[in-house]
Parts: structure tokens; sequence; C-alpha cells
């Protein structure tokens, strides 16, 4: 028996239309309004979160870009490879924290979204954030979506009731890493893991709250010397004035272990302060009478950790020990001489902070550019969104 054989020829429009429905290039196919489809598996994923008692998810328009151009430019298929597209997310946002995603694949998108609304994911409390890319591929409908957890950057003005871990940047070498500064309250060097280098200085104020430290030189102290040109003899006037102004004094939580800085005018307010505050107060006025001076902190052999106060004039460099209660008639000491008995890690005056980095030297020469590196507080600033 013969087979039979049946064939029809289709219109040039219909058979154009249907190439175009069967086409693999899903970007070319592409007929979703991206939003609106966004906030449908929104509010489908929201109610069930709410069915568990958690947050609701909201849009997050960085990383939707981010997703957006990965698939214009990356394939995307049912078997993507999502490594791929965390590694992509990760470089291009830093300030991701955790991320889920998955691939849904069918024949429309009200499919596409039920499938979504079925991922486990949807309910894991540490997601916030949600983001969606809708395609046509051929007679196939594919969505890769994305759940995200965005680390806060770090701010120090709100350092206090920031809680658990932040995102800063190193001033140094402007590699990116996590900081935490919950339900601490004492001086604190930030140091960068990438470099491994000291880039920030931090202390608490008397209210706790975080501060750097050069906000304690605030140039207040209310003590005038008459505008007198800078000179050894100035110098050791103002020396006196502050041993004998206050007197040295631990903070009241030392047992506890916190630890705050007072600025120049609670120091003389309060008539004592420790050596940190002393310091502080020294170099405030120091600076006001036009002297070239920063506080030091570090080490002394006697003391252990410790701060004081240097200053340069006429070439010379001068340790300021503000704690020395022994005599009412100081003598000015250089550096140099007593450099076997300190050992300065950081320094700061009003506008930078310095910092030593173990160099050999140090002790020797505060000024010397090789030996000490200085960050400005614009340069610890972050500048990631």
């Amino acid at each position: 028996m013969g087979s039979l054989a049946f064939g029809f020829v289709l219109p040039p429009e219909k058979l154009e239309a249907l190439k175009s429905s069967l086409s693999v290039t899903g970007v070319a196919n592409e007929a979703f309004d991206q939003a609106a489809f966004q906030g449908r598996c929104l509010t489908d994923m929201n109610q069930r979160r709410l069915q568990v008692n958690l947050l609701p998810l909201k849009r997050d328009p960085e990383v939707q870009e981010m997703l957006k151009t990965w698939c214009q430019t990356k394939p995307f298929s049912p078997e993507v490879d999502l490594q791929h597209v965390f590694r992509y997310l990760e470089q291009a946002v830093p300030t991701i924290h955790a991320m889920a995603a998955t691939v849904c694949w069918d024949t429309n998108s009200n499919a596409v979204q039920e499938g979504l609304l079925r991922w486990e994911d949807v309910i894991d409390g540490q997601q916030e954030c949600l983001s969606t890319y809708i395609i046509r591929d051929g007679l196939r409908v594919g969505c890769l979506a994305v759940l995200t957890q965005r680390l806060p950057v770090f701010d120090l003005d709100n350092a206090k009731e920031q809680k658990g871990p932040a995102l800063t940047q190193c001033g140094r070498c402007g590699g990116t890493h996590l900081v935490s500064l919950e339900d601490v309250r004492r001086t604190i060097v930030l140091r960068c893991p990438d470099c491994r280098k000291a880039y920030d200085l931090l202390a608490c104020d008397s209210e706790g709250m975080f501060r750097r430290a050069n906000y304690f030189l605030t140039g207040e102290s209310r003590l005038s010397f008459a505008n007198q040109p800078p000179s050894e003899e100035l110098l050791l006037k103002i020396w006196r004035a502050v041993l004998t102004g206050s007197h040295y004094e631990l903070d009241d939580d030392a047992e506890e272990q916190v630890e705050s800085w007072k600025t120049p005018r609670e120091t003389v307010d309060d008539r004592s302060g420790d050596c940190e505050d002393t310091s502080i107060l020294m170099t405030d006025i120091l600076l006001t009478e036009g002297f070239d001076a920063r506080v030091a902190l570090g080490w002394n052999v006697y003391g252990g950790e410790h701060a004081w106060c240097v200053v340069r004039l006429n070439g010379k460099q001068y340790l300021i020990e503000t704690t020395d209660r022994r005599s009412d008639t100081p003598v000015l000491r250089t550096v140099e001489e007593l450099a076997q008995y300190y050992t300065p890690e950081q320094t700061f005056d009003r506008k930078q902070i310095y910092f030593c980095d173990d160099k050999p030297g140090a002790a020797e020469d505060y000024w010397n550019e090789d030996i000490w590196t200085a960050v400005s507080n614009d340069k610890t600033r972050l500048a990631l969104k």
C-alpha cells in the first residue's frame, strides 16, 4: 500500500510570525513590563511572608539594573549557571551580603509567577529585596529571580544605633570590608584586612557617641593666652596651666573597660581628665595659639597604653607629658631624649590622623613623612551607594 503525504503552504505574513515565535533570541522578543511583573511577584510573595510573620520584600533598583544588564548580555537558558550570576552581582554591587537565585520557565508569565511563589527562599527571613527579569524565548517564558540582603554602609554619625556589621572602606588601599561597633565603647583603631594597615581612629564621647579622633580638637577650651607668638616660654606657660588646671583621673567606668574622651571644654569644666583628655586639651590650646602640635597615642614603658602631646617648634620636637604632677615647673625635653620611654602608634591634629605602621624611628621624629602616613577625614568616607 502506498503512503499518503499532505502538505500546505502558509501565507508569507504568517510564516514570518511563526519564525518570530520560535526565535531563540530572548531579548529581541521581550514584550514584558518588567516593573509590573516584579510588582505582581512582590504582592504574592509578601502575602506568603505575612503568613509566617516576615517583613515584606522590597525592590532594589541597583540590583534590578545589574540583573537586567546580565540577562541582556549573557546566555539565559534553563541551564544557566547561577554561580555566574552570583559572582557578577557580588562584583557589581559590593554591599550585597546574602543572595539566593532561581530560574523558572513555563508557557506564560502567569505560570512563571506561580512557580516563583513556590520558591522556598521566599520565606527566608534573611532576604530583604526581590529583583526579577522575565523574557520570552521562542514558545517559552523564563524568569531569573534574585533575593538579596544588602549590608548597610558604615555611618559614624549613627554607629551607636547601627546593629550588626556594616560595610566600610579603607582610606589607604580603598578595599571594602565589614566593621561592627555594636556594644563597644572604647578607643578603636580600624585596620584593613586587605592591606593590613590602620586607617581610622575612633573614640566615644561623653555621651557614648562614636567620633573620629579629630572631632575632639574643637578649639573651644576657653583658655586664652593673649595671642602671643609661639615660643618656648609660651609653651611652658600653657603646659603649666594644663598641669595645674586639671588633675589626673581615670574614666569612671574603667573597671568595666568603658572608655570615653572629653572635649577640651569638658576637661576644663571638670578640672580633671585622664591622659587622652589632658593631651587633647594641651594640643587643642597649642593649635589655637599657632603651634604645630599633635596628640600621640601608643605605649609608655611605665604605664602601658598612654596618650601624650608632641609639638614642633624652631626645628625641635618636644614631648609634653600632661599627667606628670611631680613638679609645677616642667622642663622641655625633646622626643629624641624620651624615645626609649614612649612608643607612638597614631597621632592626630584637627585635620588628619597619622599612622606609623610600626616603622622604626617613629619615636624620634613625629613629622617624618617617610614614617608617618596621613589619612584625611574624607578618605575614610565610603564612596559606595
